[in-house]
């Protein structure tokens, strides 16, 4: 085996990376979103469909492809997807489709932003906020049809950054028919910063009515759930909350949702 491939071992999978991001796999090797790999693994095999929408260089998908599903794999930052590829082709008995496109609203292009240490990075995103680094445009697809691909018993995970605000009801028709099973990560937004000066009671309507025009699309795409659990950072076991509870406090979280 090369210098540069690494053996990981993964929510109890083992399976081969290529180096660059070690300091990444010794977080994973250590527990790093542990329930959310416990999610995986106890759902996903031979026979199974794993949707990972934002895959980035794989972690999930290379664990859902180690438990012997079949993975579809969206990724449109192009650093990232070539070391998406490049893993997945260290572990060739894995069926993985890696789709270098970005789910969205409609297909086309749009720019995609780097996080703060740049693009390859795992908070590639839309977003224009500062303290991103770099730049590069990317081809989308319109997740509506996107989805009309997937099989109806598919596992799905969704990782976008703050796309989802945006990408969850566009994927409305697919979840309302099938409640597949879903991983979501929501991200927190705050635009108080961006109304620095004005009056406070004007802030507080404006960050108010922001809020429920963002999260009431987001939550009305998933309800009928009848399961919806977290895991926090103070609370990293999948734990049940309320829809009221997500209206209140949409911070960043991963969310499990579940038909039953």
């Amino acid at each position: 085996m090369a210098s540069d491939v690494r053996r990981v071992t993964v929510g109890a999978r083992t399976f081969n990376v290529v180096g660059g991001h070690d300091k990444f796999w010794d977080t994973c090797e250590g527990g790093w979103e542990a329930s959310t790999f416990e999610a995986l693994t106890s759902r996903l095999g031979s026979g199974k469909t794993f949707v990972d929408v934002g895959a980035w260089i794989g972690p999930m998908t290379l664990v859902a492809a180690a438990c012997g599903a079949r993975v579809v794999a969206y990724e449109p930052d192009p650093a990232a997807a070539h070391e998406l590829a490049e893993n997945v082709a260290l572990n060739p008995s894995f069926d993985v489709a890696i789709e270098r496109v970005a789910l969205w609203t409609s297909t086309g292009t749009r720019q995609l932003r780097g996080g703060p240490a740049g693009l390859g990075e795992s908070m590639s995103s839309f977003s224009g906020r500062a303290g991103r680094v770099g730049a590069t445009t990317v081809a989308t697809i319109d997740a509506r049809e996107a989805a009309r691909s997937w099989p109806p018993d598919a596992l799905v995970k969704i990782d976008v950054e703050g796309a989802e605000y945006w990408l969850l009801p566009r994927l409305r028709p697919f979840i309302a028919e099938h409640r597949p099973t879903m991983v979501l990560s929501v991200h927190a937004y705050d635009v108080r910063a961006s109304l620095a000066g004005w009056p406070s009671p004007v802030r507080r309507v404006v960050h108010h009515c922001h809020h429920a025009a963002r999260t009431v699309p987001l939550l009305w795409a998933i309800r009928g759930y009848g399961t919806v659990r977290a895991s926090d950072h103070d609370r990293p076991q999948w734990h049940p909350v309320s829809v009221r509870d997500l209206m209140l406090r949409m911070w960043e979280r991963e969310l499990l949702l579940e038909r039953t």
